[in-house]
């Protein structure tokens, strides 16, 4: 299950992280300043913030396994989406939905490895997917 959660997200991440890559053809494709690709990045850092909050309450409810398959498939979508967009309002839609996608990923994901486990043992895989996310867990 470990690894299942951890392979998983490393796709919701590598998703999300990709926009650095992007930011010099948006601006070549689209004519516009790095100061609104900035505003692009920005929103989509709020929507996946927003995400993390809501999302983190219905895993404990809707299943944690549904939602991070609906959030891989969201983020699937939105990444060719996002490629296919021919004006920069629809760039910024879909980068928002793109980053609030992944977010559909780590707190079902957490609570999946967290209940996998005992209560003394709980904590040993959640340090291993931290690592996994560059993320000191202490």
């Amino acid at each position: 299950m470990l690894l299942a959660v951890m392979f998983c997200y490393l796709f919701f991440y590598t998703g999300r992280q990709n926009f650095e890559w992007t930011i010099p053809g948006i601006g070549e494709e689209f004519q516009i300043s790095k100061q609104l690709i900035g505003w692009d990045r920005v929103a989509m850092l709020w929507a996946y913030g927003l995400g993390q909050f809501i999302n983190g309450n219905l895993a404990d409810t809707d299943g944690a396994r549904k939602m991070m398959v609906i959030g891989g498939v969201l983020s699937v979508i939105m990444n060719w989406a996002t490629s296919l967009s021919n004006a920069y309002w629809m760039n910024v839609v879909f980068w928002v939905l793109n980053g609030f996608s992944p977010s559909l990923g780590w707190a079902p994901g957490s609570r999946l490895i967290s209940n996998w486990r005992g209560g003394n043992e709980r904590g040993k895989p959640l340090v291993f997917m931290c690592l996994q996310q560059g993320v000191l867990p202490f």
